[in-house]
C-alpha cells in the first residue's frame, strides 16, 4: 500500500495534518508513504511519525509567508514524482480546489478530501462537513479516514504526531535556564497583539527568572527590535528561514511553554506536547484550536484591542505553573 499526503497550506495546517497518522499507521502498518507540502513547512513534515518521502513544493496560487508565491513547473515536476511512486490512496487536506486538481493529476485510483467549491469534481471520495467554521481542524480531518478504511470515534479525533527524530545543528547552545518561546506574528497583522505589549510580557517573564526566546522570520525580528531595544538582550529562532524550521521545531521542544497569536508556532508546540498560551484576536476560533496533550490556555477576543495585560498575566501564571507570581 502507497499513500499520499497533500496539504499545501502553512505551518499549522499541516500539523494538523498529522492527526491522520498514528489511525492510517494502524490500518495500514506497512504503507510507503510520501508527503506533498510546502517547501518552507517541510521540516514539519519530516517531523511526522512516520518515515516519509517528503516531497516540497511551492504553489503558485498562493504565497507563503514571507515568500513569493511558487511556480506551476515546480509543482508539476513534484506532481510527476508523486505520481511515479502510484499511491493508492491519496488524501487532500487542503481545501483550496487547485490541490484537489493536483491529486487528480497524481492520478490514484482512491482520492479523498473534502467537499468544498469546485474541489468534488477532482475527488472519488468527497467529505462533507457541516459547520465548518465551528468545527475544530481535528475532527473535520478525523472525517476523511472512513472513506480510507478507517474507523473513527467522532467524539475523539486522533491525536497530533509530531517528533523530534534528531538534534540539529544550532547557532549556539540552548541557555541553562528554562526559557519561553514568544511568537508575536500571525498570518495577517490584524490578529497580532500589539509589539509593545508583547515588550511588557517580556519584561514580566524575565523577572520570574526565564529567559525570552523570540520566533519569526528575519524581517519580523527587525520589527520586533525596532519596537522593543530591550528584546536584543534575548535569544532568537528565525523559523521561517530556509533550513532554520527544523532547529526551531528543536528549541521549542524544549521550551517550558509557549506564547503567541494563532499560528503554526502555537500548533507544533501543542503537538509537541509543550504548555500552549494562545491569543485568538479573533482568528479562526474554534476550527483552529490547538490540541495537544500538554496544558493549553486560550483566550478568545473580538479584537486585539480587546485582549487585556491583566487577563494576559492571570493566563501566563497558569501557564508558567504555582511557584510563578507574574
Amino acid at each position: 500500500m502507497r499513500l499520499l499526503l497533500i496539504c499545501l497550506d502553512n505551518i499549522g495546517d499541516l500539523v494538523f495534518t498529522s492527526s491522520l497518522v498514528m489511525p492510517l499507521k494502524a490500518k495500514y502498518p506497512d504503507a510507503k508513504w510520501t508527503i506533498l507540502c510546502k517547501d518552507y513547512a517541510s521540516d514539519v513534515a519530516r517531523s511526522f511519525d512516520i518515515d516519509a518521502d517528503v516531497v516540497a513544493a511551492d504553489p503558485w496560487w498562493m504565497k507563503s509567508p514571507g515568500r513569493t508565491a511558487g511556480s506551476m513547473s515546480a509543482l508539476l515536476k513534484a506532481v510527476r514524482y508523486c505520481r511515479a511512486q502510484r499511491p493508492e490512496i491519496t488524501i487532500v487536506t487542503s481545501v483550496n480546489w487547485r490541490a484537489a486538481v493536483v491529486a487528480c493529476l497524481v492520478g490514484s485510483p482512491i482520492r479523498v478530501g473534502f467537499h468544498r467549491l469546485k474541489s468534488w469534481i477532482f475527488l472519488t471520495h468527497r467529505v462533507l462537513v457541516h459547520n465548518w467554521s465551528q468545527t475544530p481542524l481535528p475532527t473535520a480531518l478525523s472525517q476523511l479516514l472512513p472513506a480510507c478504511g478507517v474507523m473513527i470515534n467522532s467524539s475523539c479525533p486522533p491525536p497530533l504526531s509530531i517528533k523530534i527524530k534528531h538534534v540539529p545543528v544550532l547557532a549556539k547552545p540552548l541557555p541553562s535556564q528554562e526559557f519561553i518561546v514568544l511568537h508575536p506574528f500571525a498570518g495577517s497583522l490584524s490578529r497580532c497583539w500589539p509589539l509593545a505589549q508583547w515588550g511588557i510580557l517580556a519584561q514580566e517573564i524575565r523577572s520570574r527568572g526565564l529567559v525570552v526566546m523570540w520566533m519569526g522570520r528575519e524581517d519580523e525580528a527587525g520589527k520586533i527590535l525596532d519596537e522593543i531595544p530591550e528584546s536584543a538582550q534575548d535569544g532568537w529562532m528565525y523559523q521561517m528561514n530556509q533550513g532554520q524550521l527544523g532547529c526551531s521545531l528543536y528549541i521549542t521542544s524544549k521550551a517550558k511553554g509557549m506564547i503567541g497569536n494563532d499560528s503554526g508556532p502555537i500548533h507544533f508546540a501543542a503537538a509537541l506536547d509543550v504548555p500552549v498560551l494562545g491569543f485568538y484576536l479573533p482568528s479562526l476560533y474554534p476550527s483552529t484550536v490547538s490540541s495537544g496533550q500538554a496544558p493549553r490556555y486560550l483566550l478568545h477576543r473580538p479584537s486585539p484591542a480587546d485582549l487585556k495585560m491583566e487577563d494576559v498575566l492571570v493566563e501566563v501564571k497558569k501557564l508558567l505553573g504555582p511557584n510563578s507570581t507574574a
